[in-house]
């Protein structure tokens, strides 16, 4: 499990990451 802060104001995001993953891929997670 990967935590995430989109920004200050905002609750965390967690992400649950499964082998490999791309950094590309982690942005557009990220981006939702």
């Amino acid at each position: 499990m990967i935590l995430y802060h989109t920004t200050p104001d905002s609750p965390a995001i967690e992400i649950s990451v499964e082998g490999k993953i791309t950094d590309h891929e982690l942005r557009e997670v990220i981006e939702r």
